[in-house]
């Protein structure tokens, strides 16, 4: 099962990638990670690793096992009876960069899991790429943090996103 959902970041596709790779920053702009850190120095490339803790899952470890650096990175983790397989894409477009973020279930029980994980996961995958929308939109206008962040609503005025809603960073405690 494929589940896939993309977006345009009016952004370089070198900002977007450095902010994508930089896996410790997640928690930062992606409402959909609590925790990440990397479980090795070196550059990210194949076989890195981070664990990451999102709202309602255990710690997972993610290994990378592909990647054009620029473009693209494929990583994976295993459950018990599921695989999952998450690509991070990009590709330069007009005066930004499109950003496709795509999850493959893989198992004896992908196709039953995906009856049920399939909308929860594209939610997932498009509050990520919101979240990173929004980051790098603001990072090259400014230097953000997560408190400052605005957002434009549809009649153009600008407002400030409510305390509730604003992406949090990581919890303080150890992954």
């Amino acid at each position: 099962m494929l589940i896939t959902h993309s977006t345009f970041i009016a952004s370089p596709i070198q900002q977007v990638w450095e902010t994508t790779t930089d896996i410790s920053s997640w928690p930062d702009w992606a409402p959909t990670v609590q925790t990440a850190r990397r479980l090795d120095n070196l550059g990210f490339g194949v076989g890195s690793q981070a664990i990451i803790k999102q709202p309602m899952q255990s710690r997972t470890v993610w290994t990378v096992t592909e990647i054009t650096d620029g473009q693209f990175f494929v990583w994976e983790t295993s459950g018990k009876a599921i695989r999952m397989r998450a690509t991070h894409r990009l590709a330069t477009h007009e005066n930004g960069t499109n950003c496709t973020l795509t999850v493959k279930l893989v198992g004896p029980v992908a196709m039953i899991c995906a009856a049920f994980l399939a909308p929860l996961i594209w939610l997932a995958l498009m509050q990520e790429n919101r979240g990173l929308k929004r980051w790098c939109e603001t990072v090259s206008q400014s230097n953000p943090t997560p408190a400052n962040h605005t957002q434009k609503a549809p009649n153009t005025t600008t407002r400030r996103i409510p305390a509730f809603a604003q992406l949090k960073r990581g919890q303080t405690d150890e992954i």
